[in-house]
């Protein structure tokens, strides 16, 4: 039998003297979905953090293809494929919607290309840019926090 895609293992995480998440074990097979439903406050968040390296487990172990990812940092989780969906969009508010979607398409190239070692990939990926897909022309900033 083959070693899950994903799995936990008694994972808990504590804030304080508050027991956000208790003993979660876990597993998720190749090609399994799953849906995790509960109430406001009951854990669900803070449950899919610890599995992205956003927050570090207590106690507990995540493991990834049968790897402990428990202590990776959130690079390098995200580099395994293994990310979250928040219910609030991640939007910068002063670009329109192809302003957003090009910065997050030229990102995802970026990372495909360096994946694949190539070297000619412009920064901003501008060797794949043409007439029909330029990118923003304004300049702006963002405050990460």
């Amino acid at each position: 039998m083959a070693a899950p895609l994903l799995e936990t293992r008694d994972l808990s995480m504590r804030f304080g003297g508050v027991q956000a998440v208790r003993n979660v074990n876990f597993t998720l097979a190749e090609g399994e979905l799953r849906c995790l439903i509960g109430p406001n406050g009951a854990g669900k968040s803070t449950f899919f953090k610890m599995l992205t390296g956003q927050l570090q487990p207590s106690q507990g172990q995540v493991l990834f293809r049968g790897q402990d990812i428990s202590r990776a940092h959130a690079h390098q989780i995200a580099r395994l494929g293994i990310g979250i969906k928040t219910q609030v969009p991640s939007v910068f508010d002063g670009l329109s919607v192809r302003e957003n979607i090009w910065l997050a398409a030229s990102r995802a190239f970026r990372r495909a290309c360096q994946r694949r070692g190539r070297r000619d990939a412009g920064a901003d990926g501008s060797h794949r840019r043409g007439k029909a897909f330029s990118g923003p022309t304004r300049t702006w900033s963002a405050a990460m926090g």
